[in-house]
């Protein structure tokens, strides 16, 4: 967890996946839930929206394919946290 936030916290990084799902956060905003596809002890990413995508979030579905530039926030209990994403 150390070695990757050094590595990704508050960096842009450009993401693209597989949407697993799509959930209401903590504060009630879409939160994308991304296919990891490994099993390597980690949990699938998941990424909340900048403000000004959060309406692109209801044309999203379930298996689609998406590109997002966002900024890394955070890694929790092996689930990489994005932050800020702009769908693209």
């Amino acid at each position: 967890e150390i070695a990757a936030n050094d590595k990704f916290k508050d960096k842009t990084l450009l993401i693209s996946g597989k949407l697993e799902s799509i959930e209401a956060g903590f504060t009630d905003k879409p939160e994308l839930v991304l296919s990891a596809n490994v099993d390597y002890g980690m949990s699938n990413p998941r990424a909340t929206l900048a403000d000004s995508d959060l309406d692109k979030a209801k044309s999203l579905k379930k298996g689609q394919s998406i590109k997002m530039q966002c900024v890394g926030n955070s890694e929790v209990a092996g689930t990489p946290i994005l932050k800020d994403c702009k769908i693209q």
